[in-house]
């Protein structure tokens, strides 16, 4: 699901002064998306100010806030904004999107094995992250890199598929594609992922 109607859907459901918790919006919305998408998407408004959140017990409860209407931004100014989401992951923490991608993979190339690059493709699609793919031959990711770094090459960042095939990770993540390796994760592989939301 698309940011802007994760946003969109979290109104209606927060309609009439109605107090929620993420896990509670994922339960209402059709779908179900991943909890990171609705944290996104919660931190997006409460940026704008159109949102307010408060700790109940071991959770937080979000709504919309009447007081206060949302700050006015142009689409240059959104796009100047950068993501600063910060990921825990298979014990690693505080990992930025690029990082949380490559530990995804070399998670799921661990204890999965797939068998040559078309299964580890199969399984993180291409169109994730469309201009370069998530994965690609080591050789040609390096290709790829010669004029500005697009993957992570270093020795330590190569993962060895079963094959003996080495392949490397794009470095070149948006805050739509994370959401929606995130959601492959979750959803397909049945990993958790958890995000550490930026203080201002």
């Amino acid at each position: 699901m698309k940011r802007e109607d994760l946003v969109k859907a979290i109104r209606l459901l927060m309609a009439d002064g109605k107090r929620l918790t993420p896990k509670e919006i994922q339960e209402k919305i059709i779908g179900r998306p991943a909890i990171i998408q609705i944290y996104a998407a919660l931190k997006a408004m409460i940026d704008t100010g159109e949102v307010s959140v408060k700790a109940s017990g071991k959770s937080k409860q979000y709504w919309i806030n009447e007081n206060q209407k949302p700050k006015e931004t142009s689409d240059r100014s959104v796009r100047s904004v950068r993501d600063t989401t910060k990921y825990d992951f298979d014990g690693l923490q505080g990992l930025a999107k690029g990082r949380l991608a490559l530990a995804i993979v070399k998670h799921h190339v661990k204890n999965r094995k797939p068998a040559n690059l078309k299964e580890l493709t199969d399984a993180f699609p291409d169109a994730v992250v469309r201009s370069f793919g998530v994965v690609r031959s080591r050789k040609e990711a390096e290709k790829m890199s010669s004029k500005r770094k697009r993957f992570f090459t270093n020795e330590k960042d190569i993962i060895i598929l079963s094959d003996k095939q080495e392949v490397c990770v794009t470095n070149q993540w948006t805050s739509q594609s994370i959401s929606e390796l995130i959601r492959i994760a979750e959803t397909d592989l049945n990993l958790k992922i958890g995000v550490v939301e930026s203080s201002k």
